[in-house]
Order: structure tokens, then sequence, then C-alpha cells
């Protein structure tokens, strides 16, 4: 499929005049490029912006509608516009209840699975730096369809059929390397 019509103005239109939108089948927004930044388009965003806000207590509909307007529309660590994203989450410090800024559902939960700690960002980062186990040469396996079509997880070798994979009893043959 080269063209697509938009939902907006019912124009059929090439692919590259839509955005990108990871939420739909073809992966591109219902709009147009040229509706979805329209003065109507906008004006209509503001208005379920305006809507969103009155759900956060002590958030304005007028501040929420600012910060949109201030962050471009875009979440604040990665980027990614509400077209692509979605909705935008108010992100705040959970100790003070400060507003910090909008964030796309994925940089919100990083964040809070992190506990909001710059410590543990710090080693996060550090980490995928510098991963540990980068010396060994591993790669994760992806499982692979069998024969009949279901999906097959590779077996060690020696490794016997009666036990789990995380089975305690399991005996695993450590590496001359590590020794």
């Amino acid at each position: 499929m080269t063209t697509k019509i938009c939902r907006i103005c019912g124009v059929e239109k090439t692919l590259d005049k839509f955005w990108k939108d990871s939420s739909q089948p073809d992966k591109k927004s219902p709009r147009c490029a040229q509706c979805r930044t329209s003065p109507e388009a906008k004006a209509k965003y503001k208005e379920w912006a305006m809507t969103k806000a009155r759900k956060s207590p002590g958030v304005l509909a007028d501040d929420y509608s600012a910060m949109l307007y201030e962050q471009d529309y875009e979440c604040a660590i990665c980027g990614k516009d509400t077209d692509e994203v979605g909705n935008l989450h108010i992100d705040h410090d959970h100790e003070t209840d400060r507003v910090r800024g909008l964030l796309c559902n994925t940089c919100n939960s990083g964040l809070g699975k992190l506990r909001d700690s710059v410590d543990l960002l710090e080693k996060a980062i550090a980490y995928l730096k510098n991963p540990p186990c980068d010396s060994h040469d591993l790669y994760y396996n992806k499982p692979k369809p069998n024969h009949l079509g279901y999906l097959a997880h590779p077996r060690p070798s020696g490794a016997r059929r009666d036990r789990a994979p995380g089975h305690a009893n399991r005996k695993l043959k450590v590496p001359s390397a590590l020794e």
C-alpha cells in the first residue's frame, strides 16, 4: 500500500505525507501532516488537552496546554511527538509533588521503575555503556519455529528434558575462562 486516505481531509495521499504512528497497523498517523499541523488541528488538540488536564488535580487546563506548547508537543525525554506516542503524562516529583514536565508513557514508566533515582539512572547508563558480560561474546537467541511451526527454545547440549531450565539441581558447566 503506497497511499492512504487522511481521516480529516479525506484526500488520498502517499504514505510519506503521514507521520509515523506505531499504534496504527500501517505505522502511519491517520491524519496527514498538513491536517495535523493546521491551526484547526492544534485548536482541537488544545481542547482535548484541557479535558485531560481537568482530570489531573492541581494542574489547570491552561497550564497543561502551556506545557504542551513549551515542549513543542513532544516528550521531554525522548522527543517523540504526541502523534507517535499518544497522550503525554504529567510527570512530577513524588516527594514534593512539583510538576517537572510532560512525558510519554515509556519514559514516564522508565523513571517510575527506577524510582526517580538519579543514582539508579547513572548506574543504568554505566551498565549500558559497559555491560559486565560483554567480553563473553554471547547472544540472546529468540525462539525459532520448529518443523511444526511451534516456537522451540534451543536446548543446551546435555540438558535433560525432565528438568525445567531454571531447576535448582541442574548442573551447569562453568567455562574454563571463569574458573
